[in-house]
């Protein structure tokens, strides 16, 4: 990676969190629809850098859905991610709540719909992880992988993706290892994309998200 693009890769992180911070703080940003104007933000930004466009699509290898190691990868890893959840907060899915919170909107959130719920969903389950694996995986561990050791990226990488989450950085953190080797073994995107997908999907029942 040359020195340019690397320097414009740390600009655009930057740019993206800084303008992040600030909508953080107006109404626009609260609730149902804080991912998806975190997209537009993103999307609005990377149009102002090309050299770092060029990274993020060259990520975006489909020939690893032709390998058969993904999906076993896959599989292998969902389990331990529901394993490990359900040890970690020592509990399952509570389909009572769940179910609860689907027959009684109202109940959590006052103001909530079936449009602002899908929104919610679409924010949560599809969005934030293409962002996040963009931005983490692609971008800050593709930086310091040319820079020191991939393993050295790898743990860096994972650290800084668990301190992001500030409210739990230990699962997030474990998360950020699995999704980072996976991109690091088949150098794509789609691994760790996927994978962050489904368990997102998951922590919208098991967290009661919805």
């Amino acid at each position: 990676m040359d020195t340019l693009k690397g320097k414009n890769i740390i600009y655009f992180i930057l740019l993206h969190y800084l303008i992040l911070a600030f909508a953080f703080w107006t109404p626009l940003f609260e609730g149902f629809y804080s991912n998806i104007i975190a997209f537009v933000l993103f999307i609005f930004v990377l149009t102002l850098f090309k050299d770092v466009r060029l990274t993020i699509s060259k990520s975006f290898n489909p020939i690893v859905f032709k390998k058969g190691s993904f999906y076993l990868a896959l599989f292998l890893c969902v389990i331990s991610f529901y394993i490990f959840a359900a040890i970690y907060y020592g509990r399952g899915i509570d389909l009572a709540t769940t179910w609860y919170y689907l027959t009684h909107p109202h109940y959590t959130v006052p103001d909530r719909t079936l449009y602002k719920l899908i929104l919610f969903s679409i924010g949560l389950v599809v969005i934030r992880p293409i962002m996040e694996e963009i931005i983490y995986r692609v971008l800050i561990q593709g930086y310091l992988q040319s820079k020191f050791n991939k393993w050295i990226a790898l743990f860096a990488t994972s650290f800084i993706f668990g301190i992001m989450h500030f409210d739990n950085m230990i699962h997030p953190g474990i998360h950020g290892l699995v999704y980072g080797f996976l991109n690091m073994k088949f150098k794509s995107i789609y691994p760790s994309l996927v994978l962050h997908m489904l368990w997102n999907l998951y922590a919208l029942f098991y967290f009661n998200y919805i």
